[in-house]
């Protein structure tokens, strides 16, 4: 395989890891915060409570104005995919760029 093409799918699969443990941080925060008063919150309870939310957001923002409420599961997932590998093409392409620039140094 390509390098280029192993470092795409290597990009595009460590991004999904990392949306999925962010959203799955995001739900397990709401859950555990949502019972607890505001005011007995640790500085790293409002960390979690709004940079994880906002990263998580962040990473998914193509995949996220495509769908809507009426999205079904598999359709979603799939958006989600696509987004993935649209963040992995970006990566790839800095990374190529980068390493474009190195070589003509």
């Amino acid at each position: 395989m390509d390098p280029s093409r192993r470092i795409l799918v290597r990009f595009w699969l460590l991004h999904m890891a990392v949306c999925a443990v962010l959203w799955g941080w995001t739900l397990a925060v709401a859950l555990g915060l949502g019972f607890k008063d505001r005011s007995t919150w640790t500085a790293f309870d409002h960390f979690q409570a709004t940079v994880v939310p906002a990263l998580a957001s962040g990473l998914t923002i193509p995949g996220r104005l495509i769908l809507d409420g009426a999205s079904s599961g598999y359709v979603a997932i799939g958006v989600m995919m696509l987004n993935s590998l649209f963040w992995a093409i970006v990566l790839t392409a800095i990374l190529s760029g980068v390493r474009h620039r190195a070589a003509i140094r």
